[in-house]
């Protein structure tokens, strides 16, 4: 059995201004670099093994900040970035317009990344604990594939909270995942 972290970045300053990020580069706000020392102050919680981040600097700041007290193993892997908003990024959210965007990437094409580049992680680190750090819309299709739902039933999925886990057990003989919780916040409730 794998266990597996999945954690959505912490807050960026896109998040705080209410503005579309996708692949755009931005950093931390101030309350994304506290979220991050409590996330780091609970992370021997977690008893990981190795870390895995998008290469989005808001992702690979908050996968440093788990790491700091553990000491672990932190790879990067390019298939965790957020979706693609194209021309949208940038943009505030209340100006957005309906997915897919003109010359972005689609849903269906964030789900097969997502869904792909997770269970290689899985698959590769059999009986481990595994970090995954990454993002809102990409994390969000990979609950979709975890639950069996279809890509028009997104908005059932709840968009989690900056640095928000969600823990998934996989069994490699049913290549299944059980969700044992979503969208928990432990480490900012003090």
């Amino acid at each position: 059995m794998t266990t597996l972290y999945l954690i959505r970045h912490a807050e960026s300053v896109s998040n705080r201004d209410g503005i579309l990020c996708g692949v755009t580069e931005c950093d931390l706000s101030d309350e994304g670099f506290e979220q991050t020392v409590k996330l780091a102050e609970y992370a021997p919680k977690f008893n990981i093994d190795v870390i895995y981040t998008s290469p989005l600097r808001r992702a690979v700041k908050t996968a440093t900040a788990l790491n700091w007290y553990i000491n672990k193993q932190v790879i990067i892997e390019e298939n965790l970035r957020e979706i693609n908003l194209g021309s949208w990024e940038w943009k505030l959210w209340e100006e957005h317009g309906v997915i897919p965007y003109e010359d972005g990437e689609d849903l269906p094409a964030v789900y097969d990344r997502i869904a792909a580049v997770i269970n290689k992680i899985v698959e590769e680190n059999d009986g481990k604990t595994v970090a995954v750090i990454s993002h809102g819309c990409a994390l969000c299709n990979f609950m979709l594939y975890v639950k069996g739902l279809p890509i028009e039933r997104y908005t059932e999925i709840s968009m989690l909270e900056n640095t928000a886990v969600i823990k998934l057990l996989y069994s490699k003989s049913k290549q299944k995942y059980a969700v044992i919780y979503e969208n928990e916040t432990p480490h900012l409730i003090n």
